[in-house]
């Protein structure tokens, strides 16, 4: 797919499970003008399967269904008036066609659209990486939904700036490292915290570490002081500063 082709529709389908009796239980899309749809789909009567596994995975009860499902009628004639006539893309286009099939089955139609793998639109070096880009965009879609605690840049000449955040993000701004570990200890949002702060509060449960899809780069740490008058006291820090194991302690947990 080149950077001047046109976007793609793209569709996905959660389902109760795989295999036989396997049905849809979500359908989502994002067409080519940015158009975006969602819903849960109510299973009718005859659809009985449900597989524990796959529920861990999607998050989505048979309760949660029942209570705020769309009929599969009012559902396939949503998707056919959204998508009629286009070329809509699956990357899991075995699957998602026989629980298609079963939805318009159900009520005695057909689809409108034409359903194709997203296969056809990579080449060779595109294909191979596209379950880790997928993967990439997947964790960075499940951060954004977290507010980012942060702690507010005190720079009074620069520009103010902050790191690590993702577009779009919620953020809550705290004055200093302390405060930061107490709004996330709080359950008020997510961040990076130094190991030394973060480990206790991890033993005794009131933190959760979260491995990254992409590890955070070392940051270099840089120690600044005044020139114009030098005392006994910087001078005595400067030359603690040429000993390994000071600089050691100074930097360890960061």
């Amino acid at each position: 797919m080149s950077p001047t082709s046109p976007l793609p529709t793209i569709i996905d389908i959660e389902a109760s499970g795989f295999g036989r009796g396997s049905y849809p239980i979500e359908i989502g899309f994002v067409t080519s003008a940015g158009q975006t749809y969602c819903t849960l789909i109510r299973p009718e009567p005859d659809w009985q399967h449900w597989d524990e596994s796959a529920g861990s995975v999607h998050g989505i009860s048979r309760p949660l269904l029942d209570e705020h499902g769309k009929g599969a009628q009012e559902v396939a004639w949503q998707i056919n008036e959204q998508l009629r006539g286009q070329d809509v893309y699956s990357d899991g286009w075995a699957n998602d066609y026989s629980w298609l099939g079963m939805l318009f089955d159900s009520v005695d139609s057909f689809p409108a659209f034409r359903l194709k793998n997203v296969r056809e639109l990579l080449n060779e070096d595109e294909a191979g990486r596209w379950h880790q880009i997928k993967a990439k965009v997947e964790a960075e879609l499940e951060l954004r939904r977290h507010r980012a605690i942060v702690i507010a840049d005190t720079s009074q000449e620069l520009t103010a700036r902050t790191i690590g955040l993702l577009e779009g993000q919620d953020t809550l701004r705290v004055p200093n490292m302390a405060a930061k570990a107490g709004a996330q200890i709080a359950g008020l949002g997510i961040g990076h915290l130094p190991a030394w702060l973060a480990e206790p509060e991890i033993a005794v449960g009131r933190l959760v570490e979260k491995a990254l899809a992409e590890p955070r780069p070392a940051m270099p740490c840089h120690i600044a002081w005044r020139t114009r008058q030098v005392g006994k006291a910087l001078d005595w820090f400067l030359n603690e500063l040429d000993n390994p194991e000071q600089i050691e302690s100074l930097t360890a947990g960061l």
